[in-house]
Protein backbone atom coordinates (compact mmCIF):
# COMPACT_ATOMS: atom_id res chain seq x y z
CA UNK A 1 0.00 0.00 0.00
CA UNK A 2 1.19 3.60 -0.86
CA UNK A 3 1.75 5.77 1.88
CA UNK A 4 0.14 9.32 1.86
CA UNK A 5 2.62 12.20 1.12
CA UNK A 6 2.73 14.26 4.01
CA UNK A 7 5.36 16.67 2.41
CA UNK A 8 3.16 18.66 1.00
CA UNK A 9 4.38 18.86 -2.50
CA UNK A 10 1.03 17.42 -4.34
CA UNK A 11 -0.87 20.74 -3.23
CA UNK A 12 1.11 23.39 -4.85
CA UNK A 13 -0.01 23.15 -8.34
CA UNK A 14 -2.93 23.17 -6.90
CA UNK A 15 -2.57 26.38 -4.59
CA UNK A 16 -0.54 28.15 -7.66
CA UNK A 17 -3.88 27.86 -10.02
CA UNK A 18 -6.36 28.77 -7.15
CA UNK A 19 -3.94 32.11 -6.48
CA UNK A 20 -3.84 32.58 -10.45
CA UNK A 21 -7.52 31.68 -10.56
CA UNK A 22 -8.30 34.82 -7.99
CA UNK A 23 -5.53 37.34 -9.65
CA UNK A 24 -7.27 36.91 -12.71
CA UNK A 25 -10.93 37.28 -11.03
CA UNK A 26 -9.68 40.47 -8.88
CA UNK A 27 -8.09 42.12 -12.11
CA UNK A 28 -11.15 41.73 -14.00
CA UNK A 29 -13.06 43.02 -11.00
CA UNK A 30 -10.47 46.01 -11.20
CA UNK A 31 -10.03 46.56 -14.86
CA UNK A 32 -14.16 46.60 -14.80
CA UNK A 33 -14.54 49.49 -12.28
CA UNK A 34 -11.47 51.51 -13.91
CA UNK A 35 -12.77 51.25 -17.41
CA UNK A 36 -16.39 52.50 -16.09
CA UNK A 37 -14.76 55.19 -14.28
CA UNK A 38 -12.75 56.02 -17.32
CA UNK A 39 -16.10 56.06 -19.52
CA UNK A 40 -18.14 58.18 -17.10
CA UNK A 41 -15.09 60.85 -16.57
CA UNK A 42 -15.23 60.76 -21.01
CA UNK A 43 -18.91 61.78 -21.09
CA UNK A 44 -18.68 64.49 -18.05
CA UNK A 45 -15.35 65.73 -20.07
CA UNK A 46 -17.45 65.55 -23.19
CA UNK A 47 -20.70 67.29 -22.10
CA UNK A 48 -17.91 70.29 -20.47
CA UNK A 49 -16.51 70.46 -24.16
CA UNK A 50 -19.43 70.73 -25.79
CA UNK A 51 -21.04 73.50 -23.53
CA UNK A 52 -17.52 75.52 -23.85
CA UNK A 53 -17.92 75.32 -27.57
CA UNK A 54 -21.45 76.40 -27.64
CA UNK A 55 -20.58 79.75 -24.90
CA UNK A 56 -17.60 80.27 -27.05
CA UNK A 57 -19.07 80.16 -30.41
CA UNK A 58 -22.09 82.48 -29.00
CA UNK A 59 -19.62 86.08 -28.99
CA UNK A 60 -20.81 89.09 -29.34
CA UNK A 61 -18.58 91.85 -31.04
CA UNK A 62 -18.83 95.55 -31.71
CA UNK A 63 -18.77 96.80 -35.35
CA UNK A 64 -17.11 99.61 -35.45
CA UNK A 65 -16.89 102.58 -33.22
CA UNK A 66 -18.46 103.02 -30.00
CA UNK A 67 -20.32 106.90 -29.68
CA UNK A 68 -20.90 109.48 -27.44
CA UNK A 69 -24.27 111.39 -27.78
CA UNK A 70 -24.35 114.64 -25.96
CA UNK A 71 -27.21 117.67 -26.09
CA UNK A 72 -24.95 120.32 -24.65
CA UNK A 73 -21.52 119.59 -26.03
CA UNK A 74 -20.78 119.23 -22.31
CA UNK A 75 -21.43 116.16 -21.05
CA UNK A 76 -22.32 112.59 -22.72
CA UNK A 77 -25.92 111.75 -21.74
CA UNK A 78 -26.36 108.40 -24.61
CA UNK A 79 -23.59 105.75 -25.70
CA UNK A 80 -24.17 104.01 -28.86
CA UNK A 81 -22.16 100.75 -30.21
CA UNK A 82 -23.51 98.39 -33.22
CA UNK A 83 -23.10 94.78 -32.11
CA UNK A 84 -23.12 91.85 -33.98
CA UNK A 85 -22.11 87.75 -33.76
CA UNK A 86 -18.88 86.59 -34.09
CA UNK A 87 -17.99 84.39 -36.81
CA UNK A 88 -20.11 80.65 -36.17
CA UNK A 89 -21.87 82.69 -33.53
CA UNK A 90 -25.73 80.98 -32.24
CA UNK A 91 -28.54 83.37 -32.98
CA UNK A 92 -28.94 85.39 -29.70
CA UNK A 93 -32.54 86.32 -28.20
CA UNK A 94 -31.66 90.33 -27.92
CA UNK A 95 -34.66 90.73 -25.30
CA UNK A 96 -32.43 88.82 -23.10
CA UNK A 97 -29.55 90.44 -22.71
CA UNK A 98 -27.96 92.07 -20.36
CA UNK A 99 -26.09 95.02 -19.62
CA UNK A 100 -23.96 97.10 -16.70
CA UNK A 101 -22.99 100.03 -16.65
CA UNK A 102 -19.92 101.16 -14.15
CA UNK A 103 -17.64 103.92 -14.27
CA UNK A 104 -14.48 105.19 -11.99
CA UNK A 105 -16.97 106.91 -9.40
CA UNK A 106 -19.73 104.67 -9.75
CA UNK A 107 -20.37 101.02 -9.02
CA UNK A 108 -21.58 98.40 -11.69
CA UNK A 109 -25.52 98.31 -11.82
CA UNK A 110 -27.73 96.48 -14.21
CA UNK A 111 -29.69 98.53 -16.95
CA UNK A 112 -33.32 98.09 -17.74
CA UNK A 113 -34.07 97.07 -21.51
CA UNK A 114 -36.35 98.86 -23.55
CA UNK A 115 -36.09 101.98 -21.93
CA UNK A 116 -34.76 105.78 -23.01
CA UNK A 117 -34.24 107.50 -19.63
CA UNK A 118 -31.37 107.45 -17.09
CA UNK A 119 -30.67 103.52 -16.47
CA UNK A 120 -31.57 101.73 -19.10
CA UNK A 121 -30.70 100.81 -23.21
CA UNK A 122 -32.83 99.78 -25.96
CA UNK A 123 -32.01 99.14 -29.39
CA UNK A 124 -32.73 101.87 -32.09
CA UNK A 125 -32.45 100.35 -35.51
CA UNK A 126 -31.27 96.75 -36.77
CA UNK A 127 -31.71 94.76 -39.56
CA UNK A 128 -33.52 91.99 -37.27
CA UNK A 129 -36.45 90.01 -38.18
CA UNK A 130 -39.09 90.03 -34.92
CA UNK A 131 -39.19 88.15 -32.88
CA UNK A 132 -35.77 89.76 -31.97
CA UNK A 133 -33.20 87.59 -32.69
CA UNK A 134 -29.33 88.23 -33.35
CA UNK A 135 -28.40 86.15 -36.60
CA UNK A 136 -25.16 85.37 -38.17
CA UNK A 137 -25.04 88.64 -40.50
CA UNK A 138 -27.20 91.48 -38.53
CA UNK A 139 -26.52 93.79 -36.56
CA UNK A 140 -28.07 95.85 -33.84
CA UNK A 141 -27.15 99.50 -32.57
CA UNK A 142 -27.99 99.47 -28.91
CA UNK A 143 -28.30 102.98 -27.28
CA UNK A 144 -27.20 102.99 -23.14
CA UNK A 145 -28.68 105.63 -21.32
CA UNK A 146 -26.49 105.68 -17.94
CA UNK A 147 -28.16 107.46 -15.11
CA UNK A 148 -25.36 110.56 -14.84
CA UNK A 149 -24.12 112.24 -17.61
CA UNK A 150 -20.30 111.35 -18.54
CA UNK A 151 -17.42 114.66 -18.30
CA UNK A 152 -14.49 114.97 -20.23
CA UNK A 153 -11.62 112.61 -19.35
CA UNK A 154 -14.20 110.08 -17.77
CA UNK A 155 -13.99 106.41 -18.29
CA UNK A 156 -16.64 104.25 -18.23
CA UNK A 157 -17.12 99.96 -18.93
CA UNK A 158 -20.61 98.31 -20.35
CA UNK A 159 -20.66 94.96 -20.24
CA UNK A 160 -22.92 93.10 -22.23
CA UNK A 161 -23.99 89.19 -21.25
CA UNK A 162 -25.96 87.43 -23.99
CA UNK A 163 -28.32 84.54 -22.09
CA UNK A 164 -25.85 81.97 -23.39
CA UNK A 165 -22.14 82.89 -24.19
CA UNK A 166 -19.54 84.85 -23.29
CA UNK A 167 -20.31 88.78 -22.24
CA UNK A 168 -18.60 91.91 -24.34
CA UNK A 169 -16.60 94.30 -22.70
CA UNK A 170 -16.89 97.98 -24.03
CA UNK A 171 -13.96 100.23 -21.94
CA UNK A 172 -14.06 103.49 -23.49
CA UNK A 173 -13.30 107.35 -22.51
CA UNK A 174 -14.70 110.47 -22.88
CA UNK A 175 -12.50 112.87 -25.53
CA UNK A 176 -11.31 116.30 -23.53
CA UNK A 177 -13.75 118.11 -25.97
CA UNK A 178 -17.07 117.17 -26.64
CA UNK A 179 -19.49 117.36 -29.46
CA UNK A 180 -23.07 116.49 -30.37
CA UNK A 181 -21.22 112.67 -31.41
CA UNK A 182 -18.23 111.90 -30.48
CA UNK A 183 -15.90 108.79 -31.01
CA UNK A 184 -14.79 107.29 -27.94
CA UNK A 185 -11.50 105.78 -27.94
Amino acid sequence: MLKPNTNGHAFTGLEAAIVLVAFVVISAVFSYVVLGAGFTTTQVSQKAIHSGVAQAISNIVVEGNVYGLSSDNQSIEKVSCIISLASGGLPIDVTKISVTWSTSNASPYNLEYNGTSGGSWNITTSNMKFPPYLNAGEHAVILVYPRASLHPRESFHIEIKPENGASLDVERKIPPGITPTVILT
